[in-house]
């Protein structure tokens, strides 16, 4: 087990002829305090994966440091297989051996093959075991077929998955990802997704990753875990992020939908919600369909999204947002109908 109890890590402020800076904060002070990650906790399974979904500034980064063992915490601990993990102020070289960080910038060497660079991680074994370890690994992260490129010859998608190739060379438990598909085009995006599910799945890691995207974070993660200012707003799994969002954030960080208010739904829709103490609704756009029955709406703007377009509509004064496989011109009229169903209050 994977396991992380009241973590948090603060600064204080300094001012210093009239410039803020921060600085580390000693666990006793109380005073000028930024807190960059407060009070987190989790913990996951061999074979899981947490996926980590928060804005820029949200602590993400800072959250992965502390599990990588390279930022001391304030407060909390860290467990890995029932062993609290110290950190850098308990060792003499920060970070842990069974706990690998993959930065975006990949740190390959430049001048050796793609290959080469991940038996680098296996010279102090033998070399059968070199041999054999290194070919697993091309084979595990799909890269057999590219061995003998230089980094530079590689494309992002190849540099990532040969430096997950390279921490997991070795024995590892841990795998941490930061940001892994930002610098990637969608295709190779993709690829990447369906290596590191296969990687953690196969070499039974516990994995985190970290995102500002939510396609990214919802199609990777088994569990799903939203941050603000430094707090998690809730842990769930993907779907329930998305179906059933704990509050208006997370409904809003993990995609495009509409928050009503339940009297603006029980006026136009005719809707009922039997716990009188929510107060609003969640309705994603594909849970809203053009429908001649339907309740009049006028369109405001189409915008075309690839596979379909993305309608703003007004029902009486109300706006919403619904998906369509054709276009509507603005000032068109349409008729809507909401999936009852798929309403969440909160």
């Amino acid at each position: 087990m994977f396991k992380i109890q009241n973590l948090s890590k603060s600064y204080s402020l300094a001012i210093n002829q009239g410039i803020k800076t921060s600085c580390e904060l000693k666990p006793d002070s109380e005073l000028d305090q930024i807190k960059a990650v407060e009070n987190i906790s989790f913990e996951i399974k061999r074979g899981e994966i947490l996926g980590i979904l928060g804005e820029n500034g949200s602590g993400k980064s800072t959250l992965l440091k502390m599990l990588a063992g390279l930022l001391q915490p304030t407060n909390g601990k860290i467990i890995l297989n029932k062993t609290e993990i110290g950190g850098p102020s308990t060792k003499l070289v920060a970070g842990h051996e069974n706990i690998k960080l993959i930065h975006q910038s990949y740190n390959l060497f430049p001048n050796i093959s793609l290959e080469e660079n991940i038996k680098y991680h296996l010279r102090f074994y033998n070399e059968d075991y070199q041999k054999s370890r290194t070919t697993y690994l091309l084979e595990l992260c799909h890269l057999e077929h590219l061995k003998h490129k230089l980094p530079r010859q590689a494309s992002g998608g190849e540099q990532q998955r040969t430096a997950i190739a390279c921490a997991v060379a070795t024995p590892t438990d841990v795998l941490l990802l930061d940001e892994p598909f930002s610098n990637l085009d969608v295709f190779n995006s993709e690829i990447l997704k369906n290596q590191i599910v296969k990687i953690v799945k196969k070499e039974k890691l516990y994995a985190v990753f970290v995102t500002h995207d939510a396609h990214d974070a919802l199609s990777v993660s088994d569990k799903l875990a939203v941050i603000k200012d430094g707090k998690i707003l809730s842990i769930q799994t993907p779907i329930d992020s998305y179906q059933k969002p704990e509050n208006e954030y997370v409904a809003g960080i993990t995609g495009l939908c509409n928050i009503l208010k339940i009297r603006e739904l029980n006026i136009f829709f005719d809707i009922q919600n039997e716990n009188q103490k929510l107060k609003k609704c969640i309705i994603r756009p594909e849970n809203i369909y053009i429908n001649h029955k339907g309740i009049s709406a006028i369109v405001k703007k189409c915008s075309f999204r690839g596979d379909r377009f993305l309608l703003e509509i007004l029902v009486g004064k109300i706006s919403l947002i619904l998906f369509s496989h054709k276009a509507f011109i603005p000032d068109s009229e349409v008729f809507i109908t909401i999936d009852k169903e798929k309403i969440w209050f909160i």
